[in-house]
């Protein structure tokens, strides 16, 4: 698939986040993985399906690798970014797009993973559909390129990186489904998790 092809024009957004899944389980027989395989098997013409991709990783056991979440988080970012932009086509920086990561712990996760999205299509339906149309969906996009590019200071924070992952799914489906309410429940994860270091160390700090 070349990068200008259209991502999956056949599949029905409403259990997209399965198909999602078993095209990861089939490249995770790959010993490794580059952002720019991502983008050859996804597709770079739709900016919410790349999203998805990225952050469906970001709630697999991969997360607990060191520095993955800093690299979905400037990936997704930078695709976020450029969805509020206005742009037809996602572009990323060659050096990002041969960034290599290892492939070892997905395979464990894939169970779960598949029971997470079937979970999550299940509950897609057409709602509050102007916020994830023109041009309010721009706005949720430059909502998503915020709470990316928050990651890399959550790497020390358990479990935070798979929360603003599915957080950030949440709000990808929404995109890719017409269901405003299912984004807007992601919107409201986001500042929740993001609220718990400064919690933690407010507490810490009481408590000195």
């Amino acid at each position: 698939m070349s990068d200008q092809t259209p991502d999956r024009p056949d599949a029905d957004p409403q259990d997209y986040v399965e198909h999602v899944v078993n095209d990861l389980a089939a490249l995770s027989d790959q010993e490794a993985l580059t952002v720019r395989d991502l983008t050859r098997e996804f597709g770079t013409a739709s900016f919410a399906t790349l999203i998805l991709v990225i952050s469906v990783l970001l709630v697999s056991p991969l997360s607990g690798v060191p520095f993955f979440s800093s690299l979905c988080g400037l990936t997704i970012a930078l695709i976020a970014t450029q969805a509020a932009w206005g742009r037809d086509m996602i572009w990323l920086p060659k050096r990002l797009l041969n960034t290599e990561f290892s492939l070892s712990r997905l395979g464990r996760g894939l169970h779960r993973l598949r029971r997470f999205a079937r979970w999550l299509d299940g509950r897609t339906s057409n709602r509050l559909t102007g916020l994830v149309s023109q041009p309010l969906s721009r706005g949720v996009y430059a909502l998503c390129a915020l709470a990316a590019a928050g990651l890399p200071f959550m790497e020390l924070v358990p479990l935070s990186s798979s929360l603003i992952g599915l957080a950030i799914a949440l709000v990808s489906v929404g995109l890719l489904a017409k269901d405003g309410l299912l984004a807007l429940i992601g919107l409201v994860i986001i500042p929740l998790v993001y609220l718990i270091p400064i919690y933690a160390v407010s507490t810490l700090l009481a408590a000195s």
